[in-house]
């Protein structure tokens, strides 16, 4: 149990450096680089380079783990998306599931 928190809290610090990356990508792609400071998270080559290995990781996940990693941790969408197509013990099943195949590529 204490592992499975542990990895949650990892993917969790994974995919909020993701979004990061994509929003200062954005800013740059948009002509607003001015505006960044990037000591939290690093050069912008960084970021792209970490972006990218989350992308990569992504497209190696079975469609179902890519699911829930996107609904759980990037779409901003109802938390409760999968009450009515799952339930609660298979959800958390599958969740942690994904969460495990996606460290697996992410640490490869």
């Amino acid at each position: 149990m204490s592992q499975n928190i542990d990895n949650e809290r990892e993917v969790k610090k994974i995919f909020s450096k993701y979004q990061k990356c994509v929003h200062f990508q954005n800013l740059v792609k948009d002509g607003y680089s001015y505006f960044l400071e990037t000591d939290d998270v690093g050069s912008l080559e960084n970021l792209k380079q970490f972006k990218n290995r989350v992308d990569l990781t992504l497209s190696m996940l079975r469609p179902l783990s890519k699911l829930f990693l996107k609904n759980c941790y990037l779409k901003r969408i109802d938390s409760h998306w999968w009450m009515n197509v799952y339930s609660k013990s298979t959800f958390y099943r599958y969740k942690n599931e994904a969460i495990q195949e996606f460290l697996y590529y992410f640490n490869l």
